[in-house]
């Protein structure tokens, strides 16, 4: 079964997954905070955290969006994200689907957030 699960945006460095989500089988009257997620995936242990979103800027050049659990800053090529541990940079690669390792977490992640 194909999941109803779209990447809009997948940025990454060695330890660490952060993906926006988009739910694609929700009626066009659902909510922007059912319809889009973005979550991070610790690739050693495969925890996924869905992050709780406050707010966002965007231009062309750079993209930010603030969370409850911190601040992701990125451009079309590279980010970071900083929280209360430090900052991480990142490698955008948006565009790309996520590893196998990394997508399945976050799909089985968003099943149980969602009841599926």
């Amino acid at each position: 079964m194909e999941k109803p699960y779209e990447v809009l945006f997948f940025l990454e460095n060695e330890s660490v997954a952060i993906v926006e989500i988009k739910r694609t089988d929700l009626p066009e009257s659902a909510t922007p905070d059912m319809k889009y997620h973005w979550v991070r995936c610790t690739k050693s242990n495969h925890l996924v955290d869905l992050f709780t979103f406050w707010k966002m800027n965007a231009t062309d050049e750079l993209q930010e969006r603030w969370f409850e659990q911190g601040e992701l800053k990125f451009s079309p090529l590279s980010g970071y994200f900083e929280d209360s541990a430090g900052r991480i940079s990142l490698q955008n690669h948006t565009g790309n689907l996520p590893p196998e390792e990394v997508l399945c977490p976050i799909c089985n992640a968003l099943d149980i957030f969602y009841n599926k």
